[in-house]
């Protein structure tokens, strides 16, 4: 597996980011502020993670998408340890925010991430749809950290 950084035209991914993001406004609002980085195999694109800077020491993982036919191979993973190296002298904390659906809860708490913060009605107060998570109707975002 390959990655690269994207420095410029990251809206080219669009198709990608929508898989971790519904709402190209909401995308929108972080894309540009983030690095983002894409992940090939064989010049085959897999994936995707974009991750913003909060404050210092503190960022946060915003979109994170693996194409679904590569999914549950454990590209997702991969990527996120790359941040944790990529990331292991510019930050001590990676945050990220997620529905509450039991099999993502698990992988985040898999990677190490610890359940912080809970806002209530984000997805409804913040997108015009009902959004859906294996099955399950997505209410209140839940925050996960990892000390890194």
């Amino acid at each position: 597996m390959k990655i690269k950084q994207v420095k410029s035209k990251k809206e080219r991914f669009m198709d990608l980011l929508y898989l971790g993001d519904e709402d190209e406004d909401m995308i929108n609002k972080y894309l540009k502020k983030s690095d983002m980085f894409v992940c090939y195999e064989e010049n085959e694109l897999i994936g995707q993670i974009t991750i913003l800077r909060l404050a210092n020491k503190i960022y946060e993982i915003k979109n994170i998408s693996i194409y679904e036919q590569f999914q549950k191979k454990g590209y997702g993973s991969k990527l996120i340890k790359f941040i944790f190296e990529h990331y292991k002298n510019k930050a001590s904390i990676i945050i990220l925010g997620t529905g509450e659906c039991d099999k993502i809860i698990s992988f985040y708490e898999n990677l190490g991430f610890k359940y912080f913060m809970r806002k209530r009605n984000f997805f409804i107060d913040n997108y015009d749809h009902e959004m859906y998570e294996d099955g399950t109707k997505l209410i209140d975002m839940l925050y996960f950290k990892k000390v890194i």
